[in-house]
C-alpha cells in the first residue's frame, strides 16, 4: 500500500506544475490525466502463466463481466467519476475486436472493498456466475484466458 500512496502522490505532485497559480486546481483534463497516470501506474500483474499477456495486437477478444463493474470503494475510496471505462470500451479503445467467441477471453472479477473492514475470504474465490464465464470460455475453445480483478 505504501508503493501505491506513493506513486499516487508522485503524480499528483507532478502534476501540480500545470495547476492554476492562483487556486492550486488542477483543471477538469489535468485531473483525469492525473487519475489516468495513478491507475497505469499502480496496476499488477500477479501471475501471467505460460505468456497469455500481452494479448496479440487487434486480437478479437471475448468480454465476460458477470457483475456491475465496480469503479469505487467505500469510505474515503469511494468516488462518482465523471467518465469511467470499462474493460469491454478500453479494449475496442485500443484497437481489439471485442466479439462473442474469440480465441482470447477476459473475465472481469468485481469485489466492494473499504478501509476498516477485511473482505472475506470467499472475496478470494470465482463464485458461481465467474465460475460458470470462465468454463464458458474454456468450451468455447479460448486459448488465452485473463481474469481481471477490480
Amino acid at each position: 500500500m505504501r508503493i501505491l500512496c506513493g506513486i499516487i502522490l508522485a503524480v499528483v505532485v507532478s502534476a501540480m506544475s500545470t495547476a492554476n497559480a492562483e487556486t492550486k486546481f488542477l483543471d477538469e483534463s489535468a485531473r483525469a490525466e492525473v487519475a489516468r497516470r495513478a491507475a497505469a501506474e499502480s496496476i499488477v500483474l500477479l501471475k501471467n502463466e505460460n505468456a497469455t499477456l500481452p494479448l496479440p495486437a487487434n486480437a478479437a477478444v471475448t468480454v465476460a463481466q458477470p457483475w456491475p463493474w465496480v469503479f469505487s470503494g467505500g469510505g474515503s475510496g469511494f468516488v462518482l467519476p465523471k467518465h469511467a471505462v470499462d474493460v469491454a470500451e478500453g479494449l475496442l479503445e485500443s484497437g481489439f475486436d471485442v466479439v462473442s467467441n474469440a480465441n482470447c477471453a477476459v473475465l472481469v472479477v468485481s469485489r466492494f472493498c473499504r478501509e476498516g473492514v477485511d473482505s472475506p475470504p470467499e472475496d478470494a474465490r470465482l463464485n458461481e456466475d465467474e465460475t460458470a464465464a470462465l468454463d464458458r470460455f474454456k468450451r468455447s475453445g479460448a486459448n488465452r484466458i485473463v481474469v481481471v480483478l477490480n
